[in-house]
């Protein structure tokens, strides 16, 4: 499915506009709507709402919509915006809550102004009728999103958490924008909202009828009919003198107007060619001068609903449980099945709440009326408990099954390699169980015999599934005993004659004796050894085996005269100044005497000698008496030493 995403950003002037009546211009949807629609797109998807909602409303005898039996009620988050310390969130809720149920009044046509439409409808306008709304509102308690400090209860209320007119953490609310908008608008809104973490903006002043936290409403504008007339807007309803006398704001019983009504005009007064309806909350009259919708206009608002916002429909509820949710609270207490199968269990308690109550384990596919679910297996549960007013616990619960209770009872290693090692284990279950060895066919017996040195799990199983493991290690005993006899440490330069002579006890000849894994010997002696870490794998006739770490270190403070001398000699030279084999020098691992060194070239003539044994040479030069071409040279060295 191809999708059109639509970003409007809305850029409000702070310059105070007025009409030609020096009224102050209320609303400010116009402006953003006529900005909108330069944008192709936006214009092509509008459009489609339009006819959408025409095509929805012909369905119907004389294109209107039957009265309300169920209303959908809407959920509403409030977000305050740059707003001081002093409006505290007591303070904040009091004007939410207040401009809820001003607007769900005059939603229901339930104002306290109503009786003024009905005194003036008969004479003034015949064919014009006001409508209850099937379309209420709820300040929500419920299912909010993380990220915000609310809990499960919390009225959705924000304080500064909240920036702009779009949040996409809140899609599915119809959201409230609060904040000093300046210029002149009292609010402005999408025309058309799409429930996706858009919303209506209002000015602070003009939110509600309540004054608190440094806030002071402001009269003429106090009643909360500015929320009322911007939440027509985002279900699709028009300005009724947006088109002036051409009378295009799509509601057929909307009598043309030319310019926008204010303060309070007479009854009867005339625009185009009939009775201005400036009373309905689509005008710009005063608060106490707006108090009506029209049945075409409620109509084209629950066909908006109905036709493009899905997301209010899914998330809307039949009565507004939110506010008798505050406080309701479930507690659940279960337990896990045991080895033995099908005896977990879940048992809730409703601390608070309304009765009767009724609860389901698996997502509310079906609902009993006890409270205690037994003979559960292991799983998933999604539990849902609801009370009298439609308030929801939710919650997943997670039953995990018990293993069985495995006990390692004895282990016998094995001898020098017999195959006679043992494990014996035991299960402290009611069942029957199975037991396996690293993952070999089941058995029986909790024993297993005739086993090699390693590593092992035993893994018990009965007919129901649950099971249990555990691990040990079998060893290869045996009776051999390494001594050591004489260790003798590095002591030469240059010269790896470490030693070790020892015997084993308790061992049956012929015995193997492997140094390091390579150095293979039949007696217990190992020479010519450098400094280190070995070891050494012994192997007797009877097929035991041990192994035996030991190291050696250098000690040259012990060096003695017999060790050998051995002569640094390099086997190229190369005297270019890369530092690599530039000179030739002699480097003796011990003191010497007596020395001479002599160079040949490939015919026997001597092409360099001394006897200086810290001479060090380059190869000579031109003009030199040594001077060397590139090729191959013998050398001689004689010296004594010891």
């Amino acid at each position: 499915m191809k999708k059109t995403i639509l970003l409007l950003i809305i850029v409000m002037t702070t310059t105070i506009v007025h009409s030609q009546n020096n009224e102050v211009i209320r609303c400010g949807t116009d402006e953003i709507h006529a900005q909108n629609m330069t944008n192709p797109d936006y214009r092509i998807a509008f459009e489609e709402k339009t006819k959408k909602v025409t095509s929805y409303l012909q369905q119907f005898e004389g294109n209107k919509l039957p009265e309300c039996n169920n209303p959908l009620i809407i959920p509403v988050a409030v977000h305050f915006q740059g707003v001081g310390a002093t409006l505290d969130m007591a303070c904040a809720i009091d004007m939410a809550v207040d401009q809820v149920n001003l607007m769900n009044q005059d939603f229901a046509g339930t104002n306290f102004d109503i009786n003024l439409w009905n005194a003036a409808q008969a004479s003034t306008f015949p064919g014009i009728n006001n409508k209850e709304s099937c379309i209420q509102f709820c300040l929500a308690t419920l299912n909010h999103p993380a990220g915000f400090g609310l809990n499960e209860g919390d009225y959705a209320v924000t304080i500064n958490q909240t920036n702009g007119e779009f949040d996409a953490a809140w899609s599915g609310y119809l959201n409230f924008w609060v904040r000093d908008l300046g210029g002149g608008i009292l609010g402005f809104s999408p025309l058309g909202g799409a429930g996706n973490g858009d919303g209506v903006a209002c000015t602070l002043s003009s939110f509600g009828s309540v004054s608190c936290g440094g806030n002071a409403i402001s009269t003429p504008f106090h009643l909360g009919r500015t929320m009322t007339h911007e939440v027509g807007h985002y279900l699709l309803l028009e300005h009724p003198f947006t088109g002036g006398c051409a009378d295009t704001d799509g509601v057929a019983d909307t009598p043309a107007t030319a310019a926008a009504s204010y303060g309070c005009p007479n009854l009867g007064d005339v625009s185009c060619t009939e009775p201005i309806l400036w009373m309905s909350y689509m005008d710009y009259c005063d608060d106490l001068c707006l108090f009506m919708f029209s049945e075409g206009q409620v109509d084209r608002m629950e066909a908006y609903v109905n036709t493009s916002l899905q997301v209010f429909i899914n998330n809307s509820v039949t009565v507004c449980q939110e506010a008798a949710c505050i406080g309701y609270s479930v507690s659940e207490i279960h337990t896990d099945e045991s080895c033995d199968g099908n005896d977990g269990s879940i048992n809730f308690t409703v601390n608070t709440g309304t009765a009767p109550y009724s609860y389901s384990i698996n997502n509310g596919a079906s609902f009993l009326s006890t409270s205690d679910f037994i003979n559960l297996n292991a799983g998933v549960y999604n539990i849902i408990v609801k009370d009298d007013s439609d308030c929801e616990y939710t919650k997943e619960i997670t039953i995990l099954r018990d293993e069985a209770d495995i006990e390692l009872i004895s282990t016998e290693n094995t001898y020098c390699g017999s195959h006679n090692g043992a494990i014996t284990v035991e299960i402290h279950e009611p069942s029957v169980f199975e037991y396996s060895l690293n993952s070999s066919a089941p058995q029986d017996s909790p024993v297993f015999e005739g086993l090699d040195a390693g590593d092992y799990t035993i893994l018990a199983t009965n007919a129901s599934g649950c099971q249990g493991q555990i691990s040990t290690t079998l060893f290869d005993d045996n009776d051999l005993e390494v001594v050591v006899d004489q260790k003798n440490e590095v002591n030469c330069f240059h010269f790896d004659n470490g030693s070790l002579f020892f015997h084993v006890k308790g061992a049956s000849e012929p015995v193997e004796y492997i140094l390091d894994g390579t150095h293979t010997s039949s007696v217990p002696i190992f020479t010519d050894m450098a400094e280190g870490l070995h070891n050494i794998y012994i192997l007797d006739n009877n097929g035991c085996q041990e192994t035996f770490d030991f190291e050696l270190n250098t000690a040259y403070s012990l060096m003695t005269d017999d060790c050998p001398c051995y002569i640094y000699m390099p086997n190229a030279l190369s005297p270019n100044d890369d530092g690599v084999n530039d000179y030739l020098f002699i480097n003796p691992s011990c003191p010497i005497v007596g020395f001479e060194i002599q160079i040949f070239d490939r015919w026997g003539t001597i092409v360099y000698q001394t006897k200086d044994i810290d001479a060090v040479w380059d190869g000579g030069g031109p003009g030199t008496e040594y001077y060397l071409i590139d090729g191959l040279y013998f050398y001689q060295i004689n010296y004594a030493w010891g």
